[in-house]
């Protein structure tokens, strides 16, 4: 087995396997040396064999060259390609270097009560968990698993640091700052706060909502419900200023999103239209305000006799 492997880099192209080991199955043979089935396929097998150098070497010249992940999975025929991708990822790529890098330069795992103090210092300062682990010479990955671990959830919201209590003097900076033309990231950045936070404590100061939309006049309303007398499609109805997504809206709280009943004058429309053979848009013309969806539904309840002709 070892003279097969020093010699064969995969053992799927040697002739005669079963040969070699009497009494032995092919899928057996493969098993004992870290071959398994890739998921259904019969013919594809990865192996469970550490990644050897000339590997390595391979996967690092062609990560270099910068060729795609279709070409590159086609040098390792032997190996799931989402084994190769990890190996790159999180062995062979310069950024995992750095950060293995980083975490054998680190501190020691254990932790000082100054320190856990100092981080969540900073961390209800705002700071981010790069900016921590600059000043406590850690790993971010490391801090942000060391706080969570530590700090309480209800000391924590779900970014992973807890509110801080805004003052006074940060509401006046929102204020003035937004009043004079700023965008609340320009706010946000220096007062160190989300600009989330800044734009709901703006609204909240000038007492209105911060997502308030423009009202509808009488004139708009008015504008919508002749539009819908008229038989116009939702989608299609025209409203200045007003988008189709408004428009949908102000119909379902004014409850006048209800479908008009077929009458008995359109089902025979239908029905004479089905017997001289038209298309669904000829019919769509002798009906207005119907679209070709509804007549589509209809015309199909006629033809198999689902409704009642009156």
């Amino acid at each position: 087995m070892q003279k097969l492997l020093r010699k064969h880099t995969s053992l799927l192209h040697v002739e005669n396997l079963e040969a070699m080991f009497p009494g032995r199955r092919y899928k057996t043979i493969l098993a004992k040396f870290g071959y398994e089935r890739r998921h259904n396929s019969n013919l594809c097998l990865q192996s469970k064999r550490r990644f050897s150098p000339e590997e390595d070497k391979l996967l690092i010249e062609a990560k270099s060259a910068g060729e795609r992940w279709p070409s590159i999975l086609k040098k390792f025929p032997d190996r799931n390609p989402d084994t190769v991708m990890v190996r790159w990822y999180d062995y062979l790529s310069p950024s995992a270097k750095a950060l293995r890098a980083a975490n054998r330069a680190a501190k020691p795992t254990r932790w000082s009560s100054e320190e856990q103090a100092e981080m969540r210092r900073l961390r209800d300062a705002g700071l981010g968990w790069s900016e921590i682990a600059v000043k406590l010479g850690r790993v971010a990955d490391i801090v942000r698993c060391h706080y969570a671990d530590t700090v309480p959830p209800e000391r924590r919201s779900g970014n992973f640091y807890r509110v801080r209590p805004w003052t006074q003097e940060e509401r006046k900076t929102v204020e003035v700052m937004r009043d004079s033309g700023k965008s609340f990231q320009d706010i946000g950045k220096v007062l160190g706060r989300q600009p989330e936070a800044c734009s709901a404590q703006y609204y909240l100061s000038k007492d209105m909502p911060p997502l308030e939309k423009p009202h509808w006049t009488e004139e708009e309303t008015a504008l919508l419900k002749a539009a819908l007398k008229d038989g116009i499609p939702n989608k299609r109805i025209k409203v200045p200023g007003k988008s189709t997504r408004a428009i949908q809206a102000r119909i379902d709280r004014l409850g006048l999103n209800r479908r008009r009943r077929w009458t008995s004058a359109e089902d025979a429309v239908i029905e004479a239209a089905i017997q001289e053979g038209l298309t669904t848009s000829q019919i769509a013309s002798r009906l207005p305000g119907r679209t070709r969806i509804a007549i589509t539904g209809r015309r199909s309840l006629i033809a198999t006799g689902k409704v009642t002709l009156k």
